[in-house]
């Protein structure tokens, strides 16, 4: 019987993770802007113009976030992580570049709120939430490569 000698995980050779929200979001900000046109519509609203006004802002920043949610996109494979924001500039940062990951919980209940990257320079790369499609499979596959996860 031969013993099998342990071969350490290669990066490289890890499938890629695109990390996205779920669609939960995008449906949240398309039901409150459907409920702002209701509202909107609504004859109890007639000649109330700070109220319509109110119904209209609030139905332009569901769809805004319906979008955001769309089109937010992180993609991991072995060698880079691309960051694609819907606003902001997009980043591309070498997986080596990768120093750890710190995770941030709640204080009373210890569930967690948040996942952040940080890069070598002790900058941060992306923040990742438990949202996000594959979030949990990232942070157990950086367990598994021993990349530093501290608690914050």
């Amino acid at each position: 019987m031969k013993i099998k000698k342990e071969e350490k995980m290669q990066i490289e050779k890890l499938p890629t993770l695109k990390l996205k929200y779920t669609l939960v979001v995008p449906f949240m900000g398309i039901v409150d802007a459907l409920t702002m046109g209701s509202f909107f519509m609504n004859p109890a609203a007639d000649g109330k113009l700070l109220i319509k006004a109110f119904y209209v802002t609030c139905g332009i920043a569901g769809i805004l976030f319906a979008l955001w949610g769309l089109l937010w996109k992180t993609t991991i494979d072995g060698k880079t992580i691309k960051v694609n924001p819907v606003i902001g500039k997009k980043k591309v940062v070498p997986f080596s570049d990768l120093k750890k990951a710190v995770v941030y919980k709640k204080k009373k209940t210890g569930s967690i709120v948040s996942y952040e990257l940080i890069d070598k320079n002790n900058q941060s790369i992306v923040t990742i939430y438990p949202l996000m499609k594959d979030s949990s499979t990232l942070m157990e596959r950086l367990k598994r490569l021993k990349y530093p996860v501290e608690e914050a």
